[in-house]
């Protein structure tokens, strides 16, 4: 009886997790009250859909629900969150896309994650042409920025981390972003065309 009490326990506990999800494509309160109520953010300042938490001066978290897509391309607000960015700096331990993909996990959960592990690629950068351009001009940070689109099921995803000026091999700050599948094209259109 006891056993079968603590079963019903975990699985309720479960179900509301699992429901309790905010995701790209809800509503703006239902986002926030997900944040404020989610464990991953204790110890984190909370402003409406931003969600900042410092560990040292080295290192920072930031998640960001918005109303627009990463383009904000003639956009007017609809009331539904368009996209979801988790954004990390960290100097001293830097960060790699398989942090970031753990992160993803962490936040939200298997059902998204297995979403974004089946995802296809629609496309990743710098490509030579990006690299040569960015040697002729002169614009470092356009080299050391790697990223890469992905198209799941349910959402799409953008991962993108950016290499450090004095050490070519490790990056510093990068982020994942999960965003409404309608938006893709155009975030693609936008990073192809940098």
């Amino acid at each position: 009886m006891v056993q079968n009490r603590a079963i019903a326990a975990i699985v309720g506990n479960l179900g509301f997790c699992l429901s309790a999800q905010a995701l790209p494509g809800d509503l703006v309160d239902d986002v926030a009250t997900w944040i404020e109520a989610n464990p991953s953010f204790r110890g984190s300042t909370i402003n409406n859909l931003k969600v900042t938490r410092y560990n040292t001066a080295a290192q920072k978290l930031t998640f960001e629900a918005s109303l627009y897509s990463p383009t904000r391309l003639n956009e007017q607000p609809t009331g539904l969150v368009r996209s979801e960015k988790l954004h990390f700096f960290d100097v001293t331990n830097g960060v790699t896309v398989e942090r970031l993909q753990e992160a993803l996990r962490t936040l939200y959960g298997v059902n998204v994650y297995q979403d974004f592990a089946a995802a296809r690629e629609v496309y990743s950068y710098p490509d030579i042409s990006t690299l040569n351009r960015a040697r002729r001009e002169n614009l470092p940070i356009l080299a050391a920025q790697q990223g890469i689109l992905l198209e799941g099921d349910r959402f799409a995803y953008w991962i993108e981390v950016v290499k450090s000026d004095k050490q070519p091999d490790f990056a510093n700050r990068g982020h994942i972003t999960v965003l409404l599948k309608e938006d893709l094209a155009a975030l693609e259109n936008q990073l192809s065309s940098r």
